[in-house]
């Protein structure tokens, strides 16, 4: 061959590689950015889930934290509305019956909507604070028509004073799987 076919030949053959070196570049490029994007969206996804992790445990705290105080505002209006019942003071006690009504309802109100946030434990529990609340409401509310009816209401002193006791329970477990809810994992 001669020198200038050897020279175009060389040529040729340096454009076709310097062509698929350029292909193979422009495939490589395009593969490493679509990795990159992948790994912006999983990046994306998790850091999202994370989030969403964070605002419910939020939302959970909140709902958890508005029950507690409710049932703790319903046990002061037991208290308060069973004190005035056992000194025989009707009226204060009628007084204070509707309060008491009032924060079993926004109690009722509170374990309702912790269905929204669960898990099922808590729910469950948190129905036995209600339950608890109500009887001990119950209660009250039949020793006060006794006590303005003149009846005999010794045995509902004992029945207020029984239910009263049954309301710890219920909260301490609430309590404790509210806390166990909403603790944070330990980092391995």
């Amino acid at each position: 061959m001669d020198q200038g076919v050897a020279a175009v030949v060389a040529g040729l053959a340096g454009t076709v590689g310097a062509l698929a070196g350029a292909l193979a570049g422009m495939r490589g490029a395009r593969l490493g950015a679509l990795k990159a994007v992948e790994a912006a969206h999983l990046h994306v996804q998790g850091q999202a889930r994370t989030e969403h992790k964070h605002w419910v445990r939020e939302q959970r705290r909140q709902a958890y934290t508005r029950t507690s105080h409710l049932y703790v505002e319903v046990l002061h209006s037991l208290r308060s509305c069973g004190d005035a019942l056992s000194r025989a003071q009707g009226d204060l006690a009628a007084e204070r019956l509707q309060f008491t009504d009032r924060a079993v309802t926004d109690l009722q109100i509170a374990v309702f909507d912790l269905r929204l946030w669960g898990p099922h434990e808590i729910v469950a529990v948190a129905k036995d604070l209600r339950r608890s609340a109500n009887r001990a409401r119950d209660v009250l509310v039949r020793w006060h028509d006794s006590l303005t009816s003149r009846q005999e209401c010794d045995h509902l002193e004992s029945e207020y004073n029984e239910a009263m006791g049954q309301l710890g329970d219920p909260y301490a477990e609430y309590m404790e799987i509210a806390a166990r809810t909403l603790a944070v994992p330990a980092s391995t």
